[in-house]
């Protein structure tokens, strides 16, 4: 069942809960999702959903093309959100011979200023994109913040969207809690 629902976009930081949310929105009956769009404006024409590191690049682009979109930040307590990119990079370059593919590699270094992991360039980065939405969506009724990773779901979302809250327990697609 197609829906005519406004687009969503998911402008938290990669490892915060942005493929929950994904799957989330899927049992919500939104069914063009797209996570990690390499070309994010170009997508935005097909998709109902995109999400991940693109996304929050292209954020501002995005709410000028769809000033009636919804906007979700997904966030995660800092310190385990630092620790789960140190994890995911050391394996994603150990995958690829101590290199990033391209794609991976230009999007870092969009959002990060680098395509290599520094917890103290990426924690700078965490607060300043925080607080740059909160400057770019103050008072707008399309942007919600939710911690998924604590426990944040579908009583914090559903009303955001204006829909019901299904039944079946809130999707929690990385059980990995570093």
């Amino acid at each position: 069942m197609s829906l005519t629902r406004a687009k969503i976009f998911i402008v938290g930081l990669g490892r915060t809960g942005t493929q929950s949310l994904c799957t989330a929105l899927s049992i919500l009956g939104y069914n063009k999702i797209l996570h990690y769009p390499n070309d994010p404006i170009l997508a935005s024409y097909q998709a109902q959903v995109m999400a991940d590191t693109p996304v929050v690049a292209s954020y501002m682009e995005l709410h000028m093309m769809y000033p009636d979109a919804k906007f979700i930040c997904t966030i995660r307590e800092k310190s385990s959100w630092l620790k789960s990119w140190q994890k995911l990079d050391q394996f994603v370059r150990k995958a690829g011979g101590g290199r990033l593919q391209p794609t991976l590699a230009f999007w870092r270094n969009q959002v990060y200023g680098t395509d290599l992991f520094d917890d103290t360039v990426w924690s700078m980065v965490y607060d300043e994109h925080l607080n740059n939405l909160k400057k770019h969506f103050k008072n707008s009724d399309n942007f919600l913040l939710i911690d998924i990773i604590s426990g944040e779901g579908w009583q914090k979302l559903c009303p955001f969207l204006s829909l019901p809250i299904p039944k079946q327990t809130f999707p929690n697609t990385d059980k990995t809690k570093v």
